[in-house]
């Protein structure tokens, strides 16, 4: 906006309002639907719960878990990795178009086509997956119970195109399940009588879950 004039500039105040409204809602909707898919799939599977709060308060003792206990708690890393690749928040990515004519495979893409990565496939293929619509942090431990971070889990896209919110999305996603775990036992809404489903959810250019109501009993 500073280099141009009014007059030759595309640019413009309300451009900027849109690209900052854009980034915005970018990084809560998908934050906190991946948030709500944790803590659904914590109420399904109160062992995994009970390891993962047992893994933070060994490591954090009575500080809040920050960034830099990250590397010490590897089964929360796997949970966390194991929910970006289960439960696909952008199944199909954002929309890309080629800059020019392509071939690919044998392929031939021409100039200005529309491409859409199928996140969720490559989430979800057997070839890449064993048992892919299981839910299984240690398939992301090794033999040292070591975290293996995969660069088969893209949620956040790949290459040169990929999120710009990445590295924030993963510390944003990591503080405030951490902090969740250590603080409160999640339960299920006895008025409700049943745990959210983990099987499906509601599937638009976001994959979120069900509305669902929870108990946060506190820890402290």
């Amino acid at each position: 906006m500073k280099k141009h004039s009014p007059e030759d500039s595309w640019f413009h105040n309300d451009e900027l309002l849109q690209c900052v409204a854009d980034l915005f809602l970018a990084g809560t909707d998908t934050s906190s639907n991946t948030i709500s898919w944790a803590v659904s799939v914590l109420l399904h599977f109160p062992d995994l719960q009970t390891k993962l709060f047992e893994e933070i308060s060994s490591k954090t003792g009575e500080k809040p878990p920050a960034v830099e206990h990250r590397q010490e708690l590897p089964l929360l890393q796997a949970f966390i990795q194991e929910i970006l690749r289960c439960f696909t928040i952008a199944p199909l990515s954002l929309q890309h178009k080629t800059s020019a004519d392509v071939e690919i495979g044998g392929c031939f893409i021409p100039k200005h086509t529309l491409i859409l990565t199928n996140l969720y496939a490559a989430h979800h293929d057997p070839k890449t997956w064993k048992d892919p619509t299981t839910f299984n942090i240690y398939r992301h431990i090794d033999k040292d119970g070591k975290f293996v971070p995969s660069k088969k889990v893209i949620s956040f896209g790949i290459g040169a195109r990929s999120c710009l919110g990445e590295k924030l999305g993963r510390i944003e996603i990591f503080l405030f399940l951490a902090n969740i775990i250590k603080t409160f036992e999640i339960l299920p809404d006895p008025k409700s009588n049943r745990l959210p489903s983990i099987d499906r959810g509601i599937a638009g250019f976001l994959y979120i879950p069900y509305p669902f109501k929870v108990v946060m009993k506190s820890r402290i």
